[in-house]
């Protein structure tokens, strides 16, 4: 993958978004200042707001919450102003929330308010899980993790919510057995419980 973005580059020089999944590959390689440098370059391009997002959530992972704080007003500026523009930025507010500002209340709403329009979409059940499980509603989060699945993803991150489930219920060896699966699919999982799963398993 990396060497395909290497190649977007030549031919097209300063592409944002191969900047941006290069600044992805690294953190997975835990190159933080080569990701830091990939997304500075693609934020000066384009004021995109994932890449914002991306930096922000690049500092806090490094642990400089002060530089993730100064992001956070622009990052929530571009949101505002892609709603005035009539997009739907339920799912964005969501993940901004669950994932930078910790408001677990106000990701909730911004999910509740999609899923009230796409009850069985799998991405909104899916964040919905995600978002329960941070607020301990493990009730809930079963609830939405079983209509994510109903299809019978191998999503890795349902596998290892799916184990992180079965923990809360005391199913110790499933849990283990579970989010051993979810990371060997993705060893690099970027989603608000990874720490919390490689805990599980180290």
């Amino acid at each position: 993958a990396e060497a395909q973005y290497q190649k977007a580059l030549v031919e097209r020089t300063d592409y944002p978004f191969a900047l941006a999944a290069l600044a992805d590959i690294a953190i997975d390689k835990k190159e933080y200042d080569k990701a830091e440098k990939f997304l500075n370059q693609a934020k000066d391009i384009i004021p995109e707001v994932g890449f914002y997002s991306a930096l922000a959530a690049l500092y806090q992972e490094t642990d400089r919450p002060e530089k993730a704080a100064e992001l956070i007003p622009m990052i929530d500026e571009m949101l505002q102003d892609d709603v005035l523009h009539g997009h739907n930025m339920n799912m964005e507010y969501a993940d901004y929330h669950l994932n930078l500002t910790k408001d677990y209340d106000k990701a909730l709403q911004y999910t509740l308010e999609e899923y009230n329009k796409r009850p069985v979409n799998i991405d909104v059940n899916k964040m919905l899980a995600f978002i329960y499980f941070a607020k301990e509603d493990f009730q809930n989060a079963a609830i939405h993790l079983e209509k994510a699945r109903t299809t019978g993803s191998k999503d890795p991150d349902l596998i290892c919510i799916d184990g992180l489930l079965a923990l809360q219920t005391g199913k110790t060896n499933k849990a283990y057995t579970l989010i051993k699966e979810a990371f060997r699919i993705n060893p690099h999982p970027s989603h608000s419980l990874a720490e919390v799963a490689a805990r599980v398993i180290s």
